[in-house]
C-alpha cells in the first residue's frame, strides 16, 4: 500500500462572477507590468465586487476546511487582476518568496500569505496558457522514477478552463504559458492569510 504523504493540496471549482463584476473588472486601468509581460491592475478593496467576494470567500472556507476539518477565519492581504495579450506569459514564481507585484497590492505588509489563488475570468480557451505547478527541488527518487506521475512529476500543467478557480499553497511556485491567441486573457489573482 502506498501513502502519498506531503501532498500538494490544489484546489479547483466552477467560478462565475456576475456580468457586472466582471464587466467592472475588464475596464480597469490596466498598466504594462516591469517584467514587461502582462498588464496589470492592483485594487486593494475586492468587496465592492460582491460576487467576486462571494466567490473568494466561499470557495477559500471550502479549501481551509478540507485541509484541516475546522473553520478558520483569514483575510485576501492582495488581490490583483492580469490581461496577457498574444505573446504575454507568466515567469514560474510563487508569492511568498518572489514579490513581482507592487506593494499596493498587499492589505498587509507584513504577513507573507498562506493560499494564492486564480480565477479564469475572459479569454481562457485551449490556446490561451496553460497553468503549470513547479516542485521547487528536485529529488533523485522522483528523477529515477520518472515524470509520469501527479507523484514523481516535476511539474503539472492543467489547461484551464472558463470560470474556474484555482486555489494552493502560496509557496508554490507556478507559471503560465504564453498567450497563443488574438483574445485578451484575463484573470484575477490573489493572496490569502490564514489566522492562527
Amino acid at each position: 500500500m502506498i501513502h502519498n504523504i506531503f501532498a500538494t493540496p490544489i484546489y479547483t471549482s466552477k467560478a462565475i462572477v456576475s456580468t457586472d463584476d466582471k464587466q467592472s473588472i475588464l475596464s480597469l486601468n490596466y498598466a504594462r507590468n516591469e517584467l514587461d509581460n502582462g498588464n496589470v491592475c492592483f485594487f486593494g478593496d475586492y468587496a465592492q465586487y460582491s460576487s467576486l467576494k462571494k466567490l473568494i470567500d466561499y470557495n477559500v472556507k471550502q479549501y481551509i476546511q478540507q485541509l484541516t476539518n475546522q473553520p478558520k477565519t483569514f483575510i485576501v492581504s492582495g488581490i490583483w487582476a492580469m490581461q496577457h495579450v498574444k505573446g504575454d506569459f507568466a515567469q514560474q514564481h510563487n508569492h511568498t518568496t518572489h514579490n513581482d507585484r507592487d506593494a499596493a497590492s498587499r492589505l498587509n505588509l507584513t504577513t507573507v500569505p498562506d493560499i494564492s489563488g486564480v480565477i479564469m475570468l475572459d479569454g481562457i480557451n485551449q490556446t490561451s496558457g496553460d497553468l503549470t505547478f513547479h516542485r521547487s527541488n528536485t529529488d533523485p527518487f522522483n528523477n529515477a522514477l520518472g515524470d509520469d506521475s501527479s507523484i514523481t512529476a516535476h511539474s503539472w500543467m492543467w489547461t484551464p478552463e472558463p470560470n474556474q478557480i484555482f486555489l494552493f499553497p502560496a509557496s508554490l511556485d507556478h507559471s503560465v504559458t504564453a498567450n497563443l491567441n488574438d483574445s485578451i486573457r484575463t484573470t484575477i489573482a490573489f493572496d490569502v492569510i490564514v489566522n492562527k
